[in-house]
């Protein structure tokens, strides 16, 4: 809350404790994205990290747009802890857990509204009730995608989302349908290692595509990205 409130529009802001931690949104009127509907900045919650140890020791654990997107969108429930081997970061929740991979993500952080933010497995995968490893390629476009259609109506709600919320999964990673309220996502990888990832409508009519290639036949986890419909 200090380093918000310390930026160039920390006045904008204001926030809502909680028993062990705190929400961070605008306040109302207060410029872009400050409507009735307007987006939750962040949320920070105490709680239990285990490093591996007997001892394990209390943090805060910050949970932020993609993450918060996720959290919602598949129900995942309240933050309970983290966890964390090998550079893989698990944050925690009632219902299941969101990864990170950290040595795919980039120094100076990650932004998920990036094309970049496709071009590694940084965003891991998610782990809901009856699923585990949803693509985390196919929450990046999620996110992408809803982020831009808040933008455009200014009501940041999943009521005005144009996806809607988790319904079902079928298949592994890299043969994989995400069936969401009002859309579904889909990913495939061919011969050649190059993912497709796709938004369709139930109908199935395309409106977003996003395609994956390896920088090189060595190296298969950071990609060149081409994308349409974003």
């Amino acid at each position: 809350y200090q380093k918000l409130i310390a930026g160039p529009s920390g006045a904008d802001y204001q926030f809502r404790r909680y028993t062990t931690g705190a929400a961070f949104f605008k306040k109302a009127g207060a410029g872009f994205a400050s409507g009735d509907d307007r987006p939750i900045f962040c949320v920070d919650v105490d709680t239990w990290y285990d490093d591996g140890t007997q001892e394990g020791f209390y943090d805060t654990l910050s949970i932020s747009d993609i993450e918060i997107d996720a959290v919602l969108r598949y129900r995942l429930g309240a933050p309970t802890g983290g966890d964390g081997a090998a550079g893989t970061f698990y944050d925690e929740f009632q219902y299941g857990d969101v990864t990170t991979h950290g040595a795919y993500c980039p120094e100076t952080g990650f932004d998920p509204l990036t094309p970049e933010a496709l071009s590694s497995y940084c965003f891991g995968s998610i782990s809901a009730p009856g699923i585990s490893s949803a693509n985390g390629g196919l929450q990046v476009m999620v996110y992408q995608y809803a982020y831009e259609h808040a933008l455009t109506s200014d009501r940041f709600s999943m009521a005005a989302d144009p996806i809607g919320r988790f319904i079902s999964m079928e298949g592994a990673w890299e043969d994989q349908t995400i069936h969401f309220e009002k859309a579904d996502a889909r990913a495939t990888v061919d011969p050649n290692n190059v993912q497709t990832l796709t938004l369709a409508t139930k109908s199935g009519n395309v409106f977003a595509k996003c395609t994956r290639t390896p920088v090189s036949t060595n190296e298969d986890d950071f990609f060149k990205v081409q994308c349409s419909g974003l």
